[in-house]
């Protein structure tokens, strides 16, 4: 099992690096063909160049260490708060039939909402600190665990539980072997995606209104026209989501093939 995980976890990683190396190419590509400038499109050299160079940049306000720091603070805060706080509210909602009549409706109505119209009103109230970002990656993130967590509670079997009854009478027994068991694939789904969505957000508040984090980077390098600059930033990005998103692929993988006792 650990050996099957362990290529799984490197098929993961070679694909994310796949796709990367193949759209660092279609740029080489349609740049040497002359569809885009050299400006606007830099070649893969010079890009790889910026991205080799960004811990040692001194043009960047602050350093890069600063910004990638702040981001990993801001994106780890909104994963810990939307796994402590989100996901046992969206499983209490979903268990307990009161408030899943009263409250499900309501909440699925702002779901339809589009979640950066939430961001101008963080601002308002927060101001442009550390605050508002990880809110912002919070109220993105919230979505996929709701609906994944509600979804699993519906999916669980009454028989599960009646058949636990026959051998215990302990509620806490029945809850953590047979029914937790039953519906973590589904939930950790959830989790997975709530966790990218989080990343998303975070990167989002901190290219709209923010003076700090790799989203601020993007921002300012594009404003100040240092476009290899800036590419290099997106770069780093889709690195630490593949790196967010290849932690959370095996932590599920760990727990859904068998290691939950």
């Amino acid at each position: 099992m650990k050996r099957l995980l362990n290529l799984r976890t490197l098929r993961i990683l070679l694909t994310h690096l796949s796709f990367i190396i193949l759209l660092l190419l279609i740029i080489r590509s349609l740049t040497a063909a002359g569809y885009w400038s050299p400006f606007t499109l830099p070649l893969v050299e010079q890009i790889f160049l910026e991205f080799i160079n960004l811990p040692s940049n001194t043009l960047l306000p602050k350093g890069f260490t600063h910004h990638l720091t702040y981001t990993l603070s801001s994106i780890a805060a909104s994963v810990a708060v939307l796994l402590g706080v989100v996901f046992p509210f969206s499983f209490l909602l979903s268990i307990v039939r009161v408030f899943k009549q009263v409250l499900e409706p309501l909440i699925l109505s702002l779901f339809a909402i589009p979640s950066i119209i939430y961001y101008p009103i963080l601002l308002l109230l927060f101001g442009f600190g550390l605050e508002p970002k990880v809110l912002m990656g919070i109220i993105v993130g919230i979505p996929p665990v709701f609906i994944y967590t509600s979804t699993g509670v519906q999916l669980i079997n009454p028989n599960y539980a009646n058949l636990g009854f026959m051998y215990t009478r302990s509620f806490f027994k029945i809850f953590s072997k047979i029914l937790i068991p039953s519906t973590l694939p589904v939930f950790l789904t959830g989790i997975r995606l709530g966790i990218s969505y989080c990343v998303v957000g975070v990167i989002f508040a901190e290219m709209t209104a923010g003076g700090d984090g790799l989203g601020f980077l993007i921002s300012w390098s594009t404003t100040t026209l240092r476009i290899p600059l800036m590419y290099a930033c997106v770069l780093a990005v889709l690195l630490v989501s593949a790196a967010f998103y290849l932690a959370t692929y095996m932590v599920e993988k760990m727990v859904v093939g068998g290691r939950w006792r």
